[in-house]
């Protein structure tokens, strides 16, 4: 098990329920139960999250000093009382400084009340039993290993990353809600993708079942809204549920956006704008989703009017079956890879837990660059090979021109296989030295041999870390 990423797990759960669970509780808002308060202030947070992270992204000003003052200035707008904050600055400012904050810290009318969560929610054992077994499905492959299983997930890694550090980030929505997170927690960008997605997913089917809930206020529907919402997602992406896409977290919005039309438009409107900034427009394999609920609200109608030993002995059934999710193998994830094999992608993370932030370089295929940026420095393998002869390797007064105190070089023993075999027509040459079975051979072949050549006249290199499908070579200084 990946123990320290246990802990950076737990910091970026911590962050969520701060961000987007405890901290809207301390709107006032008259008129909404629960759990009512709990999903608009949830959408209410992420709205303002969404928006200002792309205006600051934008405008190459997303740090965490402007990023938590516009947060913070919503949250204390929206949670004083406009009138006592009117008041503050008249002629006896004073007076209402004191009432205001003796209204704030008041157990019956303040802040901390609002923060107690009523006894009904606590008694939703079915929802939350659901909703924890739909998070241990989103976790158990990111619990035991550091890679990504989609180039989606790579791309938002290293989006993540050029927002948080503003260099040259472009427009990606499905990313904005996490900047806070990298800020609040201290998890480098990777590692809060890596496990915000069983979040986000476990979300998803907690909006799947509010929508469901709103429509027939059946806990019974809301539960089975949850499950197929987890299978839907499951098997559609291949057992990627740790990894939901654009699709995936647009459709969290949509699904609110749903509930929110009876009676709540602006928040519907909210919800599909933020639908919106993550995939630009309304993605057709979202349907499914849609029609999954609404079978959800037919089949809990029926279930509710069946007898008392009927209905528990679905629910055991429901529940060996999310269990049975859990246990089995997801399909179509290998042992490794697809786009990067594991060892490649600890041995990342151990050189960045063992050697000071920015005095080491790894050379390695691009799919290492999102584990390491901000950490360290990184070279294409395939520049490394080009820019080098292998006559220059062999001389012993030869140095790498990298100015980096440590420098490792990735080389795979057997090249991870590629689903092209031949050279696409419109195949430039990352394509062809990446993705095609013929480039990548030929790609690794070249820079072991360069590395064992460097090896034989440098007696300053040595093996970092050797297995049957990786080699990593450390030179020293």
């Amino acid at each position: 098990m990946n123990l320290p990423g246990v802990a950076d797990f737990v910091r970026v759960l911590a962050g969520w329920v701060i961000l987007f669970g405890l901290a809207p509780l301390a709107i006032r808002r008259t008129g909404l139960g629960w759990p009512e308060r709990l999903v608009v202030g949830f959408l209410e947070s992420a709205f303002v999250v969404q928006v200002a992270v792309i205006i600051l992204g934008d405008w190459r000003l997303c740090n965490p000093g402007t990023v938590f003052a516009v947060y913070l200035g919503w949250l204390v707008l929206r949670a004083a009382d406009r009138e006592v904050l009117r008041r503050m600055w008249g002629g006896e400012a004073w007076r209402y400084r004191l009432s205001w904050l003796w209204t704030a810290l008041d157990r019956r009318s303040g802040l901390t009340w609002r923060w107690r969560l009523p006894p009904e929610i606590a008694r939703e054992q079915a929802i939350w039993l659901a909703a924890g077994a739909a998070l241990a499905l989103g976790l158990r492959f990111p619990l035991f290993n550091l890679r990504f299983l989609t180039e989606g997930s790579y791309e938002r890694a290293l989006s993540l990353q050029t927002l948080v550090y503003n260099t040259g980030w472009e427009r990606d929505g499905s990313v904005a809600l996490l900047a806070p997170l990298v800020f609040l927690t201290g998890v480098d960008a990777a590692s809060v993708v890596r496990w915000s997605g069983p979040i986000l997913s476990m979300l998803l089917a907690l909006a799947a079942a509010y929508c469901a809930w709103i429509c027939s206020h059946s806990r019974t529907v809301a539960v089975g809204a949850i499950a197929l919402a987890t299978a839907w997602v499951w098997w559609s992406s291949r057992g990627t549920w740790n990894e939901p896409g654009e699709v995936e977290i647009a459709s969290l919005f949509w699904l609110l956006a749903l509930a929110f039309l009876r009676g709540r438009i602006r928040w519907s409107l909210a919800a599909g704008l933020i639908g919106l900034t993550v995939t630009r427009h309304f993605p057709a394999s979202v349907w499914p989703l849609f029609l999954l609920a609404m079978a959800a609200l037919i089949a809990g109608r029926r279930i509710e009017r069946a007898p008392l030993l009927v209905r528990r002995g679905i629910a055991v059934v429901g529940a060996l079956g999310i269990l049975a999710l859990i246990a089995v193998d997801p399909p179509d994830v290998a042992a490794d890879g697809p786009y990067q094999y594991e060892a490649a992608a600890r041995v990342v993370d151990r050189i960045a837990r063992e050697h000071p932030r920015r005095s080491w370089l790894v050379i390695s295929p691009s799919h290492e660059l999102p584990l390491l940026f901000g950490r360290g420095w990184h070279v294409e393998l395939a520049e490394f090979v080009s820019s080098i002869p292998i006559e220059e390797a062999a001389r012993p007064e030869f140095r790498l021109p990298y100015n980096a105190k440590h420098i490792f070089l990735f080389v795979e023993k057997r090249p991870l296989p590629q689903r092209l075999i031949g050279v696409p027509e419109d195949a430039d040459s990352a394509v062809f030295a990446y993705r095609t079975q013929a480039g990548r051979q030929s790609l690794q072949f070249q820079a072991g041999r360069l590395a064992e050549t460097y090896l034989a006249s440098h007696p300053n290199t040595i093996i970092y870390y050797e297995d049957e499908n990786v080699t990593v070579y450390h030179f020293r200084p």
